[in-house]
């Protein structure tokens, strides 16, 4: 990623902090320079898709990651290209309505906000269960009555359809057994493995030279790629 030294640690010390679910907003504000509540209050797959495109403007089109197989549990190398997984983001904020039968079923587009509070639910029944008291407004329905089931899973597939970006599956096969599944691609999270591995590798770098050559923290950082990659041949040479 084309990022500075300085500029990658801080992410990283700012993302190790926070939550899984709480990662791919703090990345976007900083990526982006905006404050973190705007982004939180952005459609998940509104704020999805512009962390897909600030990576493609720096870092390229190619992604690469690893999947583990759920037959043989073998790891599966995965390479796409960025317009394999790129979705239309709906950037309307009203909400899918659906009306049938008396009843009248709204669904907001769920946020950062909306998804972290989900998260801390112990089951995924329990996370759908608290996006549904967040997000789902019934206008008309009868009393002292759920909504039927069924009207639910449809007003959610219109929902999903509406905001193809918010959910992204990968078909996905492996070479060892041949089984074939869907994952979901989380940019987030795609995003949050490659600043935590840069940084961590960035930080070896750090004291390695320091070790040798009893150098700041700074100073190291202040170098250029090209003079601390020369400095560490050197330093394993000596």
């Amino acid at each position: 990623m084309n990022l500075s030294a300085a500029t990658l640690l801080r992410m990283w010390e700012t993302g190790s902090a926070l939550t899984a679910a709480e990662r791919p907003a703090a990345l976007l504000a900083m990526f982006a320079g905006e404050t973190l509540d705007a982004i939180a209050h952005m459609p998940l797959g509104q704020r999805d898709t512009r962390l897909l495109q600030w990576y493609c403007q720096h870092a390229g089109t190619r992604l690469e990651a690893l999947a583990d197989c759920p037959g043989c549990r073998a790891p599966v190398e995965l390479n796409f290209d960025a317009a394999d997984v790129a979705r239309p983001a709906s950037v309307a904020r009203a909400p899918v309505v659906i009306s049938e039968d008396g009843w009248v079923l709204s669904w907001r587009p769920p946020d950062t906000r909306d998804f972290c509070h989900a998260a801390s639910a112990p089951t995924a029944e329990g996370a759908r269960g608290l996006l549904l008291d967040r997000c789902l407004t019934i206008s008309s329905g009868r009393e002292n009555q759920a909504p039927p089931a069924d009207l639910i899973a449809r007003l959610m597939n219109l929902a999903a359809a509406a905001d193809a970006s918010s959910d992204i599956q990968l078909s996905l096969a492996c070479p060892a057994c041949g089984a074939e599944w869907q994952a979901p691609f989380d940019i987030g999270a795609f995003l949050w493995a490659l600043v935590q591995s840069e940084a961590l590798r960035l930080l070896a770098e750090v004291k390695e030279i320091a070790t040798t050559c009893s150098w700041s923290e700074a100073e190291i950082l202040s170098l250029s790629p090209a003079r601390r990659s020369a400095y560490l041949q050197l330093t394993r040479g000596a």
